[in-house]
Formats: C-alpha cells, structure tokens, sequence
C-alpha cells in the first residue's frame, strides 16, 4: 500500500525525515490512492512506538494544493495532532488547459521583439533546427548528448554535473532508459548544423509533464538557445490535449523560467507532531531547521561572494 523511505534523526530532538532524492522534485512518498490515510496512520503509529519523547515527521517539498497536504492536515485535525510549516514558496508551472495559448503571449512587444532578434542573429551562425527524441535509439543517443553537454558548461566547472559524478551518470542513464521504455520521457533539442547546442529533458506521468533538466552550450549564450528552446518545447507541449499541466522542477525566483512561465504553484515543508500535545516540541523542532536553513544561505552566499 505504501513505499514511504524514513530517515532516522543523528539526535533525540531531531525530526524524522522523508526521504527525497536530490534530483527529486516532489517531497510525497509513494501511497495507494484508496489506503492513503490508513498508510498515514501506520507511519505516525510507528513513530509514536519507536520514536523517543517527542516523535516529529517531516515533509519537503509539498504541493499544498495537491492530495498529500490535504491527507496529511485532514489527518492532523482528525487525530488531534499538531501540523505546522517550516516553509513555503512557489515554483514556475503551465497550466496547459488555457486553449490557443502561446508561450510569449504573457511578454512585452518589445521583449518579443528582442527574441525574433536572437533568432534571426542565431540563424546567421548557420542552419538551426529543433526536435524532439521519442524512440529509445533517439533518447540514447541524446541522453549522451545532454550529459554531455552539461558537463561542458558552468555546472561542470562547480561540480554539479549529472557527468562529474559516476553514481549521478550511472542513475541518470538508468532512470530516464528507463522512462524511455515506457514512453514517459522526451528529450528537446536545437541543433546548429550538426552540433547540438541546448537540451531539454521532460518527465511524463499521466496528464503531468515535469520539465526535469535543462543544459546549453555557453559558446552560444548571447543568443539564448535555452530560452528559445524552452518557448519552442512549451508551444509543442500545449498542443498536446493529453496534458493538464507542466512543472518546472525549479527553485523559486529562476533567472530563467520565471520570466518564460508566469502561473506558479505553491509548496510547503511541513512538520507533523506524532503524539498529542507535542507543540511546544514542534516549535523547538521548526526554530532549528529555520536556523539551519539561514546558516546554509549564508554559508552559500559567502561562498558565491568568495568566487566572485
């Protein structure tokens, strides 16, 4: 009924964990549909058995308009449990149901200008083309491409390629075959001549698209082949009357995709008290990764001015 991955606190006062893989864009573990609150309460009976003083469950990345955040705050005032956020922020999507939409109908004229510019000077460098792998020979081929192309660029250079590690290459190739063979991944590209120079990974799962990585080559970064494929990609995206909706897997305020999709949806951390009266021990909980998180910021920010 259940596949929910719990990771044990290093200390007393610490909360449970879910666990999410770093290249996962959603926070909820896998339930039955029909058994999710029976699977919610075996997990929070558990803890409640095992889990010291003052057992305390966490969730990332929660779609609080989506099935979960409901389950589990419905649960919470059923049982008379404490729920709470850590977080909350929102994240670049398409509502792919608004019919005859355009990718460029929420821009300025003049910023609508400035990509016919781009495209026109692109084209300049030579034949441009673009397409979208489907068939497993034409995924392999570009998912080699894509971590190649990524690798190339500023992720590469910080570390953060899917290429710059064997285990990230190693899941990557496996779990997007994977997808391939059962026709819940594509793969965008643009080429110019022979030489790809932007990439677009998307995830399918029934009437969701997840536009999962992106990479381009940086020798053409003044003429945004990433934002022109994006807009090329989410045009052939709202065309498919299959679709319902496309996330952007992206943190909030992208530089990118912030400007391209302008619907957001909101997600929560939340905090989930096992045992009654255990507020006191939810604050605590809820101040310390608040902390947690502002020290990480700060830690980021300094680095990021140290490079500079």
């Amino acid at each position: 009924m259940a596949l929910w991955p719990v990771m044990t606190p290093a200390a007393p006062k610490e909360p449970y964990e879910t666990w999410r893989h770093e290249y996962c864009c959603h926070g909820a573990p896998l339930l039955d549909r029909a058994e999710a609150a029976a699977c919610l309460d075996a997990i929070v009976s558990h803890l409640r058995s095992e889990g010291g003083a003052a057992p305390i469950l966490s969730l990332t990345m929660v779609p609080s308009r989506g099935p979960l955040f409901s389950l589990v705050t419905s649960f919470a005032a059923r049982t008379g449990l404490a729920v709470a956020q850590v977080a909350e922020y929102r994240r670049a999507v398409v509502d792919a149901t608004e019919a005859g939409r355009l990718a460029t109908d929420s821009f300025s004229s003049k910023k609508r200008k400035e990509l016919r510019r781009l495209s026109r000077r692109l084209y300049e460098k030579g034949d441009i083309s673009f397409g979208v792998a489907e068939t497993r020979e034409a995924l392999n081929q570009h998912i080699e491409s894509f971590l190649a192309l990524e690798v190339k660029g500023w992720k590469g250079r910080k570390g953060g390629a899917l290429l710059a590690r064997p285990e990230r290459a190693v899941f990557a190739r496996a779990m997007l075959r994977g997808m391939a063979q059962e026709g819940r991944c594509q793969i965008y590209w643009m080429a110019c001549g022979e030489r790809v120079i932007a990439s677009n990974i998307l995830l399918r799962d029934a009437d969701r698209a997840y536009f999962w990585k992106t990479a381009y080559d940086e020798e053409f970064s003044a003429f945004s082949p990433g934002v022109l494929l994006t807009l090329r990609m989410t045009d052939a995206l709202l065309q498919d009357p299959g679709l319902s909706g496309i996330d952007s897997c992206a943190i909030p305020n992208h530089s990118m995709i912030d400007h391209i999709w302008r619907n957001r949806e909101p997600f929560v951390d939340i905090m989930l008290a096992c045992r009654p009266n255990l507020i006191t021990a939810l604050r605590g909980a809820i101040r310390r990764e608040r902390f947690r998180r502002w020290l990480r910021d700060q830690a980021k920010a300094l680095l990021n001015k140290v490079r500079r």
